[in-house]
């Protein structure tokens, strides 16, 4: 049996034991699908705000977050209800991620899709924010999809609207105001980078693909710098992103490993680290468990 195919039984099990579903995959409405059954108002603004129109329900094609397999859903049922008092997180949540003492994860702030200029055409969509004004992390967070991609052979693209195509239409190279905050490996030799084409609103554009990664999207994380050195203008110290994603196999530690390597040896010193669901939870049970961790447990056997 395939890896998503574990992960969609799994999830069914679970939802025909607690929820009613709508058809084989989604809930008969989305907060049905998160725990507790409810989401603090100003989470969900935060979710309806962004690109991924999660919470739509259009005729006849269920809200994205009510399928059982939503990276969105485990994202806002690991994180959400670590908050209190509104947008206040855990300060053993912050500190289970990032390790560190107690004394230095207090006054964090939660914030779900947060987004971050890039200078180009697109932002960037951070998944989740946790925030204190003085060091910010920033998570994407990866349910199914890494598996998705290896069943399909996708490839990593990085757009038009990062590259200067009119220097070298034959090799398209990153654009000087992006360029400093990728790694010389990336930066100056981009022969593992391919020319590509790819459609968008009818319209054919350039870009560069990388097919040496086919778990983890490379040009995705490397949006979400472009956007995150934007918003800190250039000051690494200010901000660190997170790779979080659940664990099926070993296809994603090799990428994951390589990709830290690079990013964080770039001339920039942009930090970056990874970490899956299952240790995360783990460091959390560590301090007790709770009804939380034990939905978890039954749900995405975290």
């Amino acid at each position: 049996m395939s890896t998503i195919e574990t992960i969609k039984n799994q999830q069914k099990e679970w939802a025909k034991n607690n929820v009613e579903l709508r058809d084989t995959e989604h809930t008969r409405n989305i907060y049905d699908n998160l725990y507790g059954r409810s989401l603090y108002h100003e989470f969900e603004d935060d979710i309806k705000k962004a690109d991924g129109d999660e919470f739509s329900d259009h005729t006849g094609t269920p809200a994205k977050m009510s399928s059982l397999r939503s990276s969105s859903a485990l994202c806002v049922n690991v994180f959400a209800p670590q908050a209190t008092n509104g947008r206040s997180f855990s300060p053993i949540g912050i500190m289970s991620l990032i390790g560190g003492s107690i004394e230095d994860c207090n006054s964090y702030h939660l914030f779900f899709e947060d987004k971050h200029s890039t200078g180009a055409r697109s932002e960037a969509n951070l998944d989740v924010a946790l925030k204190n004004g003085v060091k910010d992390y920033f998570i994407e967070s990866k349910f199914m999809e890494p598996y998705s991609h290896v069943s399909v052979n996708t490839i990593n693209i990085l757009k038009q609207s990062y590259l200067d195509i009119k220097t070298d239409a034959t090799r398209p190279k990153i654009k000087n105001k992006f360029i400093e905050y990728l790694p010389e490996k990336i930066a100056e030799d981009l022969s593992t980078w391919t020319k590509t084409t790819y459609k968008n609103g009818g319209k054919e554009y350039v870009g560069i693909e990388c097919r040496n990664y086919k778990t983890i999207d490379v040009a995705q994380l490397f949006k979400h710098v472009f956007g995150l050195m934007k918003t800190y203008k250039n000051d690494t110290s200010k901000f660190m992103l997170l790779y979080l994603y659940y664990k099926a196999d070993a296809r994603q530690e090799e990428e994951l490993k390589r990709f830290k390597k690079m990013i964080t040896e770039g001339p920039r010193g942009i930090q970056f680290d990874y970490i899956s669901y299952q240790d995360y939870v783990a460091r959390l049970r560590a301090h007790g468990d709770n009804e939380h961790l034990k939905y978890l447990k039954e749900r995405y056997g975290l």
